[in-house]
């Protein structure tokens, strides 16, 4: 109950601090809010902070979210599609920065299938020289 507390509190810090433009101080509340409740989302948002930070813990981040995100798909946690395109989105970021190519070719290519005409997912697809 504390962590998960802890974790939602973290959470809700590093998004405040996202939005003021502080993402060193964001990324490090991610990764507490991770580490205190590992959960498909505060996994890919701490991905997609750490990513630009240290590439080898982005993949590890990267596979701790996308195993998290399937393991709650197949569970029928109740996540919209939209939340999930964003999470793969997250997630090929950290992959991306990783070197991990076809794994985040692989999982852009899913959030298009969610949200084919978002312009988040079609400028990371263009980033990544995918039509």
């Amino acid at each position: 109950q504390a962590r998960s507390e802890r974790a939602t509190d973290a959470f809700a810090r590093a998004r405040r601090y996202e939005d003021m433009g502080q993402g060193v101080e964001a990324a490090k509340l991610y990764l507490e809010a991770a580490d205190a409740s590992p959960t498909a989302e505060h996994l890919a948002y701490a991905t997609e902070a750490i990513a630009s930070i240290d590439k080898s813990q982005a993949r590890d981040f990267a596979m701790a979210a996308l195993d998290a995100l399937t393991a709650e798909i197949a569970n029928g946690a109740n996540i919209k599609p939209r939340q999930i395109a964003s999470m793969r989105l997250k997630i090929s970021r950290g992959f991306w920065a990783a070197g991990l190519k076809e794994s985040a070719k692989q999982q852009a290519l899913m959030a298009r299938d969610l949200r084919p005409d978002d312009i988040e997912v079609r400028t990371l697809l263009k980033a990544m020289k995918v039509k």
